[in-house]
C-alpha cells in the first residue's frame, strides 16, 4: 500500500518565505524535497523486502522481482493548486503481495519493520530531516546568489 507524502518539515513556511523573498525557485525546491522523500522510502522498502525480513525468510515467495517492481520510484510529484504530494512505498497495482507484506494475513506475519520503515514514526522523522536539509541548502544557495 502506498502513502502520499507532503512536506513534513514544520518550519516550511519560513523557508518558503525566505526563498520567495530572494526570488529563488520554490516549486523546484519542493519537488526536490519530495523526490528525495520518495528515494529514501524506496531505499527503506528495498531493505525491508530482503529475504531476512520476509515471513519464513522468503521461503514461500513466488517471484522476488514482483516485490521489487512494486516499490514506487517514479519521481512523479502531484500538484493540486499549491499543495504538492508524492506517492511512496509499495504499489498495489502490480501485485497484491505488497499488502500482505505490510499488514500480514491470518496465517502470515508482515515483513519485519517494513511498515514502520516506510510509514511509521521513524520514517516521518527521517523524511523531516531530509526535507529540512534540502530547504536549508536551497536558502543558503539563494543567499549566495542573491
Amino acid at each position: 500500500m502506498s502513502k502520499k507524502w507532503g512536506i513534513e518539515y514544520g518550519a516550511l513556511q519560513e523557508f518558503l518565505d525566505e526563498l520567495r523573498r530572494l526570488e529563488a525557485d520554490t516549486k523546484g525546491t519542493v519537488e526536490k524535497a519530495l523526490i528525495a522523500t520518495q528515494d529514501y522510502i524506496a531505499q527503506q522498502a528495498d531493505k525491508h523486502t530482503e529475504d531476512k525480513y520476509l515471513p519464513a525468510k522468503g521461503k514461500y515467495r513466488s517471484d522476488p522481482s514482483k516485490v521489487k517492481s512494486a516499490i514506487i520510484r517514479d519521481h512523479k510529484v502531484e500538484w493540486e493548486l499549491s499543495k504538492a504530494q508524492i506517492r511512496t512505498g509499495l504499489s498495489t497495482g502490480k501485485t497484491l503481495y505488497s499488502i500482505f507484506l505490510l499488514n500480514g494475513t491470518q496465517t502470515m506475519e508482515p515483513a519485519k519493520g517494513l511498515k514502520n520503515a516506510t510509514q511509521g514514526a521513524k520514517a516521518r522523522k527521517a523524511v523531516a530531516e531530509i526535507q529540512e536539509n534540502i530547504f536549508y541548502k536551497a536558502c543558503e544557495e539563494a543567499h549566495k546568489n542573491g
